[in-house]
């Protein structure tokens, strides 16, 4: 995992002065990570525009280690934890100093306790893009007076009052202090690392050159010939086993060894696990990977045992775990068969982050979902074998921009993402060879439907998830029932506020708590939730109804809504079927649809597809399926649903 600062040596100030003097700057910035699934977005976002920084455990560096380091500024990450049930660890003495401190969601509540204002569970939470309006330009907000709002990413739970000794800088609908400030203590709600708040950038800048006074910005290195001479390092002349999937990630790992064998044939093997694949993926890999020099490819069938291990299983978590148990048996058997002592694969920081990992400190960590390819060094080394994961550090996008610059073929780093537990986390239920046939059907129809419509390159990824969302609601009981049918009306009164809102009221609509149970990221921990369908139809010729579009605007704002104040929702979605979803048969499985964008897989929006195109699609698949009852396309981005639905 990536080192973290756990104690200042002058072991530790000799090699940060070292690191200093490569990246030709004078100036450093220390990053305490209180466990986000974002803080390592904290230091890349860094990265680009110039900054060092370090890494720092909040429950082993204390204000006497600060004071030897001497940072220029100091950032405070957001995490899993609450200021209000479970404070991270942090020397508070930290923040007496008089160094700049930037504090980030939970940071900002740090801060905000220390000022003396309140923190509390919100009555209304803020998952997702929100508007963020600006009552003070200075500091922060600098170089942005012509904008008195802007769109901000936010995944919180608890919010700071403004009762205290904080200046208020900006606020949200549901967040009074979005923005503040105390002394030479600064702290923002939301989320400026991430893509998805437009002007993250400008507010790190400011931070960084303007509130600290920063003067140095260190060249970018040369990422690439970093990566291709440490895989030299590591393996030296040995061979190496790669799991490739043909997904950018695997590829680009697979170029990157390439470089670093060169041409030598029988160096490289790389295998293709197939069984839950994409309909096309097997195709794909051998043209890309079938006829390379120094590469061998292999393709190892593991339909079998992979419905062996997921029989029975119906939970997304368990069926992850279930997938985990045969992927690393099939890369150590294929690894001790042809005596290659390393196991290469594409792990991404994002994978690891997400997975409960990510920098190693005190504070506890985000866990969304348990990827596949993540912890297994131990496993791994078990059967005398090591792991090689040159892109742990790397998030998609610049991974991506890796392969761009060694030149691996755009056709595989474009491709759209696909879990490594590939149709096991697209089917909900026990996982069948039916079911499988249901997953590989309606993606092909999307994914090739979208191509047509030259619509496939401007997704970041999607795909088509089979369903409980059409199954009869489980029989509950006394307090569960209650809260069940509390908050079915709440999702109801909030859509047809917002129908009313927009003078649409010529219609049957409607909405229901479906069964179908979504992955949420909603603040930094994962979060099960159940679907919440919304439905509009009018009466078409012969008095039949049929299936009527909304405009998107008022879509984005009422899912926006509903997962915000309905706690029990994990992720909405909208009907593409002629029939209310009371009337949809209970038999067969339904399908959802889904699209997003994004850039380096923390956040993502739901891809605003023409719903006339996506209805198109949704009837296609209905017909070439007649088991299929139903077809709905999610409109909930990340947070606070996931990319994937489990």
């Amino acid at each position: 995992m990536i080192r973290t600062l756990e104690t200042v040596t002058d072991a530790v100030l000799a090699e940060l002065a070292e690191e200093m003097a490569i990246r030709q700057t004078k100036e450093v910035f220390t990053v305490f990570s209180f466990g986000s699934q974002y803080d390592h977005l904290i230091k890349l976002r860094l990265a680009q525009i110039g900054v060092f920084a370090v890494v720092a455990d909040p429950a082993r560096v204390r204000v006497e280690d600060i004071e030897k380091i001497g940072p220029k500024g100091i950032i405070l990450s957001g995490g899993p934890g609450s200021m209000v049930v479970a404070p991270p660890p942090f020397d508070d003495r930290i923040l007496e100093i008089g160094i700049p401190v930037l504090g980030i969601c939970l940071g900002l509540q740090k801060i905000a306790r220390h000022a003396g204002n309140t923190v509390t569970p919100a009555a209304k939470r803020e998952f997702g893009v929100h508007e963020l309006v600006i009552h003070n330009h200075d500091g922060l907000f600098a170089g942005l007076d012509h904008f008195s709002s802007i769109p901000v990413l936010e995944s919180h739970g608890d919010r700071v009052e403004p009762d205290g000794n904080l200046v208020i800088l900006a606020s949200t609908d549901h967040a009074p202090a979005a923005a503040a400030r105390w002394r030479h203590l600064w702290g923002v709600q939301f989320h400026p690392e991430t893509t998805h708040t437009p002007h993250g950038t400008k507010i790190f800048e400011n931070f960084c050159f303007g509130i600290s006074g920063a003067k140095d910005r260190f060249p970018a290195k040369f990422v690439a010939a970093q990566k291709i001479s440490e895989i030299q390092r590591a393996i030296g002349s040995d061979r190496i086993l790669l799991a490739l999937s043909g997904g950018s990630d695997s590829s680009v790992v697979a170029h990157l060894v390439g470089a670093a064998v060169g041409e030598e044939p029988g160096r490289v093997r790389a295998i293709y696990i197939k069984g839950v694949d994409r309909p096309d993926d097997e195709a794909h890999v051998i043209k890309h990977f079938g006829n390379l020099g120094w590469l061998e490819l292999k393709i190892v069938d593991a339909t079998d045992e992979l419905l062996t291990q997921l029989a029975g299983i119906e939970s997304m978590p368990e069926k992850r775990r279930a997938f985990k148990v045969v992927y690393p048996r099939v890369l150590v058997r294929e690894a001790l068969a042809i005596r290659a002592p390393w196991i290469g694969q594409g792990t991404l920081y994002t994978d690891n982050v997400e997975s409960g990992l990510g920098h190693a400190t005190g504070a506890r960590h985000a866990r969304i979902k348990e990827h596949h390819n993540t912890g297994l060094a131990e496993l791994v080394a078990a059967s005398g074998l090591r792991l090689l994961e040159p892109l742990d550090t790397e998030v998609k996008d610049t991974a991506r921009a890796i392969g761009y610059e060694i030149g691996v073929p755009v056709e595989l780093l474009e491709r759209h993402p696909f879990p490594g537990p590939g149709q096991v986390v697209r089917i909900e239920g026990p996982v069948t060879a039916q079911k499988l046939a249901l997953a590989h059907t309606s993606d092909g129809i999307f994914i090739e439907e979208l191509r047509a419509a030259k619509y496939y390159e401007t997704a970041w990824q999607a795909g088509a998830v089979v369903t409980d969302i059409n199954r009869r609601e489980r029989r509950r009981t006394g307090r569960d029932l209650i809260q069940s049918k509390t908050a079915e009306g709440k999702v109801r009164t909030l859509f047809g506020e917002a129908l009313r809102r927009a003078g649409l009221t010529n219609m049957w609509s409607g909405a229901i708590l479906s069964e179908s149970v979504h992955t949420g990221a909603k603040g930094d921990d994962a979060a099960l939730g159940r679907v919440a369908v919304l439905w509009a139809a009018k009466r078409g010729s012969g008095g039949v109804m049929r299936w009527h579009e909304l405009p998107e605007d008022v879509l984005r704002i009422v899912s926006r809504q509903i997962t915000d104040e309905v706690p029990e929702v994990g992720a909405v979605v909208y009907s593409l079927a002629d029939l209310a979803p009371h009337m949809w048969p209970s038999g067969g499985s339904a399908i959802a649809l889904w699209a997003v964008t994004s850039t380096d897989g923390f956040t993502a929006e739901w891809a605003g597809l023409p719903f006339a195109f996506l209805h198109r699609v949704a009837v296609r698949i209905m017909t070439a399926l007649p088991s299929v009852p139903a077809v709905v396309y999610r409109i909930s981005g990340k947070p606070p649903a996931t990319i994937e639905w489990g």
